[in-house]
């Protein structure tokens, strides 16, 4: 399917506004006003050469030269922009990875720049790892971990390779957490194992970034299983690493390092202590890069919650969650407006809560994250309870935990089964009015 009929489908009316006003030839106008025309998901090229009297090879160039107007219109020309465009559309990571491609091809290859070309390979590189769909593509991986090494400079090779390692080492524990197992003690010892002969390299090597990194994916592994006194043990030498090498980070490396504080309070359910430090961070992070803040922000409008700031939580909705939920092509549309129906929820406001509820669960898929699933189901539980409908509630509670039991998510995360099943304790509870 051409990625410019991708593309069109995801844009809002004032994008499509924006990209009727640009100056087309006559047949690509044509080709233009069909494809915006046609609500197919299966964009039938046959039919559209018929019915235009053009040729395929015409048809493909025409949606080529279309593709580079349009999206150079809506991001402009610099390639990352471009990608960080489309990174926010849903569905549309092969996109992505065609116009890395194209301008690999156009013009990477044909540069002799090589800071150039090194940049391009690590970001190229960094996105493969992190566009959860690219991550299977093993043979672009590998091929591009090589040209990031082929262009590096000679002065920073050892610090680059063990960059490489380390990043396809936090891919390797994010892809280890969706397995049943994860929970295996043989398959957490060579994680470790792993991890520690990380830190070592870094250390050998004296690359403070390659430690930071190595120790960032420490946290992140000793978060997940509730060690957080290891975890608070790496942020303390994060610190250290910061004061003593202050010129080898950026301000993203520094903000994401307190982040990663502010998460291991959250989980240890130091609320107060992990809000402030959320609400400090929320007034220094670029808001314009969800991709990378996002998750971050989610987790501080929970935090909002869950301390009852429910006028900073009323904020984020309408300044930030508002604006992904106003895309219902967008990447974050089901999660922003699920942030939305927690605010309705947790001030009582039911009815509107019902109405949000009912519209995610028709948009809601069987390729939706299982975490996405369950946590829908459990608001909607929630819903019922409040509103003292607790024989719905209870049937509720006991279909999750069935959910949970066929995807294995008993396994995968634990909590969400004893989650469950608290939630059952409390309604059964309430339904013989008896106290928890």
């Amino acid at each position: 399917m051409p990625i410019i009929y991708q593309l069109l489908k995801t844009l809002s009316p004032t994008e499509i506004e924006q990209v009727i006003a640009l100056p087309f030839q006559d047949r690509e106008r044509d080709v233009l006003q069909v494809m915006l025309q046609m609500t197919n998901k299966i964009f039938p090229s046959s039919t559209v050469c018929k019915k235009l009297n053009i040729t395929t090879s015409h048809l493909d160039k025409i949606n080529s030269i279309l593709f580079k107007k349009v999206i150079e219109s809506l991001a402009g020309h610099d390639v990352y922009n471009q990608i960080n465009y489309l990174d926010q559309k849903n569905g549309l990571w092969k996109a992505s990875l065609r116009t890395l491609k194209h301008h690999e091809h156009k013009v990477i290859e044909l540069s002799n720049d090589k800071p150039a070309k090194f940049e391009f390979y690590k970001f190229y590189f960094e996105w493969l790892l992190f566009n959860t769909a690219a991550q299977n593509i093993e043979s672009d991986v590998k091929r591009v971990y090589d040209e990031v090494l082929n262009n590096c400079p000679k002065a920073t090779y050892d610090e680059t390779q063990l960059w490489l390692k380390i990043s396809l080492f936090r891919k390797e524990i994010n892809i280890s957490t969706t397995k049943a197992d994860f929970t295996n003690e043989d398959k957490q010892k060579l994680l470790f194992t792993q991890l520690n002969q990380l830190i070592t390299e870094a250390k050998a090597i004296d690359s403070a970034v390659c430690l930071y990194k190595a120790k960032l994916c420490g946290i992140f592994l000793n978060n997940l299983l509730k060690n957080f006194s290891q975890s608070r043990i790496y942020i303390s030498n994060i610190n250290d690493l910061f004061i003593a090498y202050k010129e080898a980070f950026t301000e993203t490396e520094i903000l994401t390092a307190q982040w990663h504080y502010a998460q291991i309070l959250f989980f240890n359910s130091e609320f107060e202590e992990a809000f402030n430090i959320y609400h400090g961070l929320y007034g220094r992070i670029n808001k314009n890069e969800p991709l990378r803040w996002y998750i971050y922000i989610a987790e501080y409008f929970q935090m909002c919650l869950v301390m009852e700031q429910y006028n900073i939580a009323t904020t984020l909705c309408d300044t930030y969650f508002s604006k992904f939920y106003r895309d219902s092509n967008g990447n974050f549309y089901l999660s922003a407006l699920i942030q939305c129906v927690k605010l309705l929820i947790h001030t009582g406001q039911f009815e509107e809560a019902k109405v949000r509820l009912e519209e995610l669960h028709r948009l809601t898929t069987k390729t939706s994250s299982l975490q996405f699933q369950f946590a829908l189901r459990e608001l909607t539980a929630a819903l019922h309870y409040l509103t003292k409908d607790y024989k719905m509630a209870l049937t509720l509670a006991e279909k999750n935990l069935k959910f949970m039991r066929s995807k294995k998510m008993h396994v995968l995360i634990p909590e969400y089964t004893f989650h469950s099943r608290l939630i059952k304790v409390i309604i059964k509870n309430k339904q013989k009015n008896k106290g928890f």
